[in-house]
C-alpha cells in the first residue's frame, strides 16, 4: 500500500488554476522530489496535501485512508508530518527542550516513568539526525544546516508514516547539504515516506529515486530521477542541458 496517494489534485484561486490535475503514489521507505521552475505550483502541491489549502478537485489518501476532507491536524493524526521553508522554533529552549516538550504535549506525558521514555526518545530523534552535540543549544545558535536537521528532529516525534520537506537545502553550504542527504537517508531508512520539494538539483539527483516536474501548475514528466533530469522536455523548460548533464 502507498504510504501517500493523490489522485486528480487541482487547486484554483480566484480563477486561476495554481495545480491542475496533479497525481502521484509514494511508497514506504522512498524519497520522491518535486521541482519545476518559482511558479510552477510546488508548494501549492505540497500544501495541498497537507490539508493547508483547500482542494478544488481530486483526492489525497494516507496509507489507504481518503483525508482529502481533513484540516491539517487531523492528517497529522492519521501519519503526516511537515517541516517548512522557514524553520519555526522558540528561541528562549534548547535543541532537548523543545524536543521534549513537544513529545510530552502531543502524548500528555507527566513526570515519572513516561517522561523516562521521552527522554530516550529525543536521544534517539538527536542521533538520527546527528544533532546529539547540539542538544543543550538554543535555535539562535545553530547553523541554517543545524536548523534544518533539528525540523527533522522535530517532525519526525510522532513515528510520521509520511513526511513533507519544503525546499531543505536552500541556504546551505555544500557539507551541510551532504548531512542533510544522510538524514533524509536514514528517515526514508525508517520506512517513512518522504516528499521533498527542491530547487537545486544536484542535491534532490543524490536523494530521490524517482521525480515529478511541475511547470505552470501542470505535471510535464515523471519517473525515474536520472530518465526525468535528461528528458527533453524537462531540459526546455526548466533545467537547460548544461544544468541536467
Amino acid at each position: 500500500m502507498a504510504a501517500i496517494e493523490l489522485a486528480g489534485v487541482t487547486v484554483v484561486f480566484g480563477g486561476m488554476t495554481a495545480v491542475d490535475d496533479v497525481g502521484f503514489s509514494v511508497e514506504p521507505g522512498e524519497i520522491f522530489g518535486i521541482i519545476g521552475p518559482n511558479g510552477a505550483g510546488k508548494s501549492t502541491t505540497l500544501n495541498a496535501i497537507s490539508g493547508l489549502v483547500p482542494l478544488t478537485r481530486g483526492h489525497v489518501a494516507i496509507n489507504g485512508s481518503d483525508v482529502t476532507g481533513d484540516p491539517f491536524w487531523k492528517r497529522c493524526q492519521k501519519g503526516l508530518s511537515m517541516t517548512f521553508q522557514t524553520p519555526r522554533s522558540d528561541e528562549n529552549l534548547t535543541v532537548a527542550e523543545q524536543l521534549l516538550a513537544q513529545l510530552r504535549c502531543a502524548h500528555h506525558i507527566r513526570l515519572g516513568r513516561g517522561a523516562s521514555k521521552a527522554r530516550a526518545r529525543v536521544h534517539e530523534l538527536l542521533v538520527a539526525t546527528e544533532m546529539q552535540d547540539e542538544a543543550s543549544r538554543l535555535p539562535g545558535e545553530l547553523t541554517m544546516g543545524e536548523l534544518r536537521r533539528f525540523e527533522f528532529a522535530r517532525a519526525m516525534g510522532n513515528r510520521p508514516k509520511v513526511l513533507l520537506v519544503d525546499e531543505p537545502s536552500s541556504g546551505m553550504t555544500s557539507d551541510e547539504a551532504i548531512m542533510l542527504v544522510r538524514s533524509l537517508r536514514a528517515i526514508a531508512d525508517s520506512g517513512v515516506a518522504v516528499v521533498v520539494i527542491e530547487h537545486n538539483i544536484p542535491f534532490i539527483k543524490s536523494l530521490a529515486s524517482r521525480l515529478l516536474v511541475l511547470d505552470a501548475g501542470s505535471v510535464i514528466e515523471h519517473g525515474d530521477t536520472a530518465a526525468v533530469l535528461t528528458s527533453d522536455v524537462v531540459k526546455e523548460a526548466y533545467l537547460g542541458t548544461s544544468t541536467a548533464a
